[in-house]
């Protein structure tokens, strides 16, 4: 996770990273094939990955459509802050 994913969410890019999903993360902003496309942590399925998503306009506009809504949502939309305070207290509050 670093600011060029958050770069990658604000221009409106499909996001591709490796595998996260032994992460848990918040805001929930990597939804592999929803909010970004995962790949190989060796990048071994990185050329496939680019050459199918170059090929399908549609689902490769929604997946960067949906990662930016969602970006915006958690991180800058008129509930943000109050999404942040409500998860810290829920983690405080354990």
């Amino acid at each position: 996770i670093c600011h060029r994913d958050f770069e990658g969410f604000i221009s409106g890019c499909a996001v591709i990273k490796p595998r996260m999903d032994h992460l848990e993360t918040w805001p929930p902003l990597y939804e592999d094939g929803k909010t970004m496309v995962t790949v190989d942590w060796d990048m071994s399925d990185l050329e496939e990955t680019v050459d199918w998503l170059l090929q399908h306009d549609d689902e490769r506009q929604a997946i960067a459509l949906e990662g930016q809504q969602r970006y915006r949502q958690y991180m800058t939309g008129e509930s943000a802050a109050d999404k942040f305070v409500s998860r810290f207290v829920d983690i405080v509050e354990g």
